[in-house]
């Protein structure tokens, strides 16, 4: 897997500068993004979302624990439409694993 720093090395430059190139930072010159952009390709990076995730304050993920609920056909369905509309990332966790057995109260 290709990373931020191993696009770093193969173009000889820090990785706070393959990052402001990736960004479209003002401060990186035209030719690093250009050779920045390029190295990217021929290695086949693709940015961590999670790792971006931990640096920013917001983040374009939305966890939901449901309880009770063992798929996500008994979710409404009106909530994965209105997460994909807003272009965000819906992950369906159970609070149930198949071998645990079910606790009523």
């Amino acid at each position: 897997m290709t990373t931020i720093k191993t696009v770093a090395e193969y173009c000889g430059v820090s990785v706070s500068t393959v990052s402001r190139a990736l960004n479209n930072h003002p401060d990186v010159s035209q030719d690093a993004k250009d050779k920045v952009l390029e190295a990217v390709r021929k290695l086949h990076y693709v940015p961590n979302s999670s790792a971006r995730d931990l640096v920013r304050t917001q983040t374009a993920s939305i966890g939901v624990v449901v309880r009770g609920a063992e798929t996500p056909s008994s979710f409404p369905s009106s909530v994965p439409s209105r997460t994909a509309a807003r272009r965000r990332v819906m992950t369906w966790c159970s609070t149930r694993s198949p071998s645990a057995p079910m606790r009523l109260r």
